[in-house]
């Protein structure tokens, strides 16, 4: 009997902390085309009712060069020139449940840059 009741708290355990490994992994974008302009709404995984920072991390390799923008207000706000391999994180003040980045190719026809993301609450 002690057996099974270690076995249901152990079984519990795993998956409280599967759902909750979940729960905070960012979300992702991927430019699949980085040949061609992109515009990209970035929205939280889930419901947030207050947003105090944001957190963008992009990893990739372009056959050239490229710049990702952040929006604000419809206005740039941050912007990261990348060329060849794309490794770069962003971590910002950030009181909007929702951001826009800009995706321009200058010189890139091919790869893929995937963007990693996450919205921060107090």
């Amino acid at each position: 009997m002690k057996f099974r009741i270690i076995a249901i708290v152990l079984v519990v355990l795993v998956l409280v902390t599967a759902i909750v490994s979940l729960w905070i992994q960012p979300a992702s974008v991927r430019i699949t085309d980085s040949s061609k302009p992109a515009e990209l709404k970035l929205l939280p995984r889930h419901s947030v009712t207050t947003v105090t920072s944001l957190h963008i991390e992009a990893r990739g390799k372009i056959d050239g060069a490229a710049e990702i923008t952040l929006l604000l207000n419809g206005q740039p706000y941050r912007t990261e020139r990348v060329n060849g391999p794309v490794k770069f994180s962003w971590r910002m003040d950030w009181y909007s449940a929702e951001a826009e980045l800009r995706y321009t190719p200058l010189t890139a026809k091919h790869g893929i840059i995937t963007l990693r993301y996450q919205f921060a609450s107090p």
